[in-house]
């Protein structure tokens, strides 16, 4: 179990790595950035410590990253890139759906399950008054 989390611990460090180059930023500008020390930076990077809570939050709100991709090197980097995804599936599974808002509906839905099941069950009472007044 330990070598499996450390391989993760390097693994993150190298894709915090890829995301600050791919914004070509200097180790000490995304460290500014992230509210931590150039050295901290590095040794997330070399796999050395895993980046603390608030940093992870920080690249999530600032960076977009999806938290998926940095841990497991699952889905696109940025989280928008996940929903854009999401939306051509959706597509072609014959689900056209152009509003942000309904994605946004979606993607809570698909995270709580209450909240998918209160949806449904208002959806469904609402189609049984619609046959009950045709």
């Amino acid at each position: 179990m330990k070598q499996r989390t450390k391989k993760i611990v390097v693994e993150a460090g190298h894709r915090l790595e890829v995301l600050r180059k791919s914004h070509d930023y200097s180790r000490q500008e995304m460290a500014s950035r992230l509210g931590v020390s150039r050295s901290n930076l590095y040794k997330n990077e070399i796999g050395f410590y895993f980046p603390r809570l608030d940093t992870l939050v920080r690249l999530h709100d600032d960076f977009d990253l999806s938290l998926d991709w940095l841990l497991f090197d699952s889905g696109p980097m940025h989280t928008k890139d996940k929903q854009s995804a999401l939306a051509m599936e959706n597509r072609s599974k014959g689900m056209v759906s152009e509003s942000p808002d309904v994605m946004e509906l979606l993607t809570a839905m698909e995270q709580d399950q209450v909240l998918r099941h209160e949806l449904l069950a208002y959806f469904y009472k609402y189609k049984k008054n619609l046959a009950k007044n045709e």
